[in-house]
């Protein structure tokens, strides 16, 4: 496929997304990641949010934070109880506003560059890489699910 092909492909795609609440576009993402991923990888909340985790770490990479902060970070909310899971959610989404607002970021606009691109590239790409983070042990075990791989 040609890269002007392409172009218009992820043109109509994006068109496509943008016009999707966000509720329709929680599922479309879902479904291309029980294509990805399988639907254990893909439903299983521990194991979506190993996934989250590595995304939020490479976005404080990104951000130019430093890892020592990090490893400490770990500690100091472990050491705390456990939050309402929907409360911690919230928080989640509010945080990623907030930092998306001091980048000059378009949240929205970020997140449906990254679904439409996502979906361009097609599930096998992401099979393979998530095959490789399966091997080198970040995958819950289904008889123990607190236990990485």
């Amino acid at each position: 496929m040609s890269d002007d092909h392409m172009d218009e492909v992820y043109g109509v795609l994006a068109q496509g997304i943008i016009s999707m609440e966000r509720r329709q576009r929680q599922a479309v993402v879902m479904k291309w990641a029980i294509d990805a991923f399988g639907n254990f990888n893909a439903t299983n909340p521990q194991q979506r949010a190993v996934r989250f985790m590595e995304e939020a770490i490479e976005l404080y990479q990104a951000v130019g934070a430093p890892k020592e902060m990090l490893h400490k970070l770990v500690d100091f909310v472990f050491e705390r109880h456990v939050g309402k899971l929907k409360q911690e959610f919230g928080g989640v989404s509010l945080t990623l506003l907030a930092l998306a607002e001091s980048l000059l970021m378009d949240a929205d606009a970020e997140e449906i560059v990254e679904i439409t691109r996502c979906l361009v590239l097609g599930p096998e790409h992401f099979t393979k890489r998530n095959e490789e983070k399966d091997a080198a042990g970040f995958r819950i075990h289904l008889g123990d699910p607190g236990k990485p791989g």
